[in-house]
């Protein structure tokens, strides 16, 4: 297996593409694969990128031998192998039909839901299926072909070894060698004639590459399970144990043990297809990123930033700017994007630029539950223009009432400051001063100015609908303003 190549930005992520032009390696946060047409192109030089698939990101078989052990011992997994014995142990007692049935039906029974293992994992589930899916799938073509699979390839056999004693050992151990890649093709293309074709066999497991090796021997050793447990526990060999008069409880353990070792192999298999599903030219939905731990998720990059955020950090940030500028008008309301706008323009120094844009930002702010935000963005455009001002008239209460929330007063003051010269017919200045009153007296201490404000209130506004709050709230403050004089 090759090494696994990371991500040049975020180097602890394994890489999910690569741009040959650059020569740089990218992981899911760098590249938007829906936001160009595919393949996406490099942020950087705008030509196509290679996918790498998610092979990185899953870790070889071999390292998650135990979770393979683990799956057959789930509880639906139980009850399918009882279910199994419980059918074979009827077929049984019947004569000659009966042992047919037995020969056919439960095996086919069982090899349907050990595909469907198979299947399940190489979706991503790593669990087995459960019961109810074995009795909802009536499909069962893949077992049929999967025995014919069978006949067809040892068929021959016994007419080849006739012909020749080497031929025959070269045709036996290349079955076995080829017999996990006909299953795989089998599930992944559910056709026997590509099952048994020799160019898409030989061509899947070239695509596979060594680690289909490692998968043959492991599958090797996994199959003397049964055996060597038998041999060592009731001493006896496979032979004896086919024999179930010999002990009928050992042959129904050793019965069990074949199938749970079986489907242990076919979970194998299915976590191999998963991890070169993109060698092999098939995709599944599965968040492979949430998958396989939290050490290997790329940190979440909004889709429309994560080109932005490549150019930013290769030190191209007016690209990156105006590249994010250009996507602006098409999402408009989207409140990240207008947020790293804003930062970008502020840390870059584009003034102008900030606050043309600034008006509209904070009235979309002040309308989501993130005002906190666009007073921290008027302070920005202060350091610009200290006479900045908002576009529309009822911005000015509403960031007024947030910057008191949030403890600004001095900004309040900055704010509403000649207010109603420059708004001489709103209908709201009450309120607004009322907000400014708020902010000398309870924020600042200047009740001798709030005091003013209020009195200007009560007298150029008489018919003002808050007129009992302004009085109310005056009386407190003349009795501070009176206690200060004493």
């Amino acid at each position: 297996m090759s090494e696994a190549t990371f991500c040049k930005y975020h180097q602890q992520i394994p890489a999910r593409w690569y741009c040959h032009q650059c020569g740089i390696d990218f992981c899911s946060s760098c590249v938007n694969d829906h936001l160009y047409t595919n393949p996406p192109q490099c942020a950087l030089c705008n030509e196509s990128l290679t996918d790498l698939g998610y092979e990185a990101m899953i870790p070889p078989f071999w390292h998650k031998i135990p979770l393979f052990f683990k799956i057959p011992l789930s509880l639906s997994s139980l009850v399918v192998m009882l279910v199994v014995l419980c059918i074979g142990y009827i077929f049984s007692w019947i004569p000659i039909v009966g042992w047919l049935m037995l020969l056919i039906v439960t095996p086919a029974i069982f090899l349907k839901y050990a595909y469907l293992t198979l299947q399940n994992v190489a979706s991503g589930e790593l669990l087995a299926p459960d019961f109810k899916t074995l009795l909802e799938d009536s499909d069962y073509s893949i077992v049929f072909k999967q025995m014919f699979v069978f006949i067809f390839l040892f068929a021959p056999m016994t007419k080849i070894f006739g012909i020749s004693l080497i031929l025959g050992l070269i045709w036996y151990f290349l079955i076995l060698f080829l017999m996990p890649a006909t299953v795989m093709v089998l599930s992944v293309e559910q056709s026997f004639l590509k099952a048994i074709n020799p160019l898409v066999l030989i061509s899947f497991v070239m695509r596979i590459g060594f680690s289909y090796l490692g998968l043959y021997l492991l599958i090797m050793i996994i199959s003397g399970g049964p055996t060597i447990i038998m041999q060592m526990f009731f001493g006896l060999s496979e032979l004896q144990v086919n024999n179930a008069s010999v002990n009928i409880f050992a042959f129904i353990f050793y019965v069990v043990l074949q199938m749970y070792f079986t489907l242990v192999i076919f979970a194998i298999m299915g976590y191999v297809l998963l991890r070169f599903h993109h060698r092999l030219g098939y995709d599944i939905s599965a968040p492979i990123e949430e998958l396989f731990g939290n050490k290997l998720k790329a940190p979440k990059v909004h889709p429309l930033l994560k080109d932005v955020e490549v150019l930013a950090r290769e030190n191209r940030p007016m690209d990156a700017l105006y590249r994010l500028r250009d996507r602006l008008p098409e999402n408009a309301s989207d409140m990240v994007l207008r947020m790293r706008f804003h930062k970008m323009l502020f840390s870059n120094k584009k003034y102008e630029a900030m606050l043309e844009h600034a008006p509209a930002y904070i009235q979309l702010l002040l309308g989501s539950n993130d005002k906190a935000q666009a007073v921290d963005v008027y302070r920005d455009c202060l350091v610009s223009d200290k006479n900045f001002s908002l576009d529309d008239v009822e911005n000015y209460l509403l960031l007024a009432e947030t910057m008191l929330q949030v403890g600004q007063y001095k900004l309040i003051v900055r704010l509403l400051n000649g207010f109603h010269k420059q708004f001489p017919n709103y209908e709201k200045t009450p309120e607004v001063y009322f907000v400014l009153a708020r902010a000398l007296s309870d924020g600042l201490d200047n009740d001798s100015k709030a005091l003013s404000v209020l009195n200007f209130i009560v007298t150029k506004y008489p018919d003002t609908e808050i007129r009992k709050q302004v009085l109310a709230y005056r009386d407190t403050v003349q009795k501070l303003v009176t206690s200060a004089l004493n």
